[in-house]
């Protein structure tokens, strides 16, 4: 074999090796998705009572955001990663000890507002139905960060309810919690997405549960409604702590064109 054959046989095998990595058959490394998050959230509270009496209501339909990438480590198999957001409420309310001395049902009310921000890390697989519409699945551990965003303390004016009384009723709220706490947020996650129209691949419903491995958004509650002329004090005394779980719906869009692995 003369210098020229041997050059023409090495650059042959040269690009019949690189071809497969450039090859429009392979999936592209980045179709960034976004999804809309619509979830009902079911809410386990852990609380501590020390006084008072109190009831707390968690916000059941919430919100968010995802944008991810899937990359493929063998065939149809990949991983998929990229940031969550996602939206909480809760409104912790101290039930009226005294209601024949003033009648407002809840003096004293806590409106707290939580954002977190995950980072999925999510291990799945495509499948494609006999009819040719595709989706896939993916299971993993999504960890994170949940910010304390906003409190608001409601306290109503506790006045007597007999008009002609002049027994002085008074109120008082403390905070111990000099800035809003953050709070480490993780959860495990299985979801599935479906394309339902062939005609548009990258349009994408799917469904995923999401359950909080630790307790989070711990809060504690003070309060005081008294009558000095009658030496009245009711205190009002909560440690609270929550641990969700996530029923959600997915409506995604994948970017770029969609290649069928090989």
């Amino acid at each position: 074999m003369n210098p020229y054959q041997k050059l023409k046989f090495f650059t042959l095998i040269f690009l019949g090796g690189i071809n497969p990595a450039f090859s429009s058959e392979r999936p592209p490394i980045f179709r960034p998705t976004i999804s809309f998050i619509g979830s009902y959230t079911h809410t386990r509270n852990f609380s501590h009572l020390n006084d008072g009496i109190f009831r707390t209501e968690n916000k059941k339909g919430n919100f968010g955001f995802e944008l991810t990438n899937k990359f493929y480590v063998v065939d149809e198999y990949f991983v998929k990663t990229g940031i969550r957001y996602h939206q909480y409420k809760k409104t912790v309310y101290a039930v009226n000890q005294i209601p024949d001395i003033y009648d407002y049902p809840d003096p004293f009310s806590w409106e707290q507002k939580y954002v977190s921000l995950n980072v999925p890390i999510l291990l799945g697989r495509d499948f494609t139905t006999r009819n040719g519409k595709s989706g896939d699945f993916y299971f993993g551990l999504t960890p994170g960060i949940l910010m304390n965003t906003y409190k608001k303390v409601n306290g109503d004016i506790t006045e007597h309810r007999d008009p002609n009384s002049e027994d002085p009723v008074y109120s008082m709220t403390w905070d111990q919690e000099a800035k809003l706490p953050n709070f480490f947020f993780v959860t495990a996650d299985i979801g599935v997405n479906f394309s339902p129209i062939k005609k548009i691949p990258g349009f994408n419903v799917g469904l995923l549960c999401s359950f909080q491995l630790n307790k989070g958004q711990r809060s504690e509650y003070n309060a005081v409604v008294g009558m000095p002329s009658k030496g009245y004090d009711f205190f009002y005394n909560l440690h609270n702590e929550n641990r969700v779980t996530n029923f959600s719906i997915l409506f995604s869009y994948s970017f770029g064109k969609k290649i069928k692995s090989v």
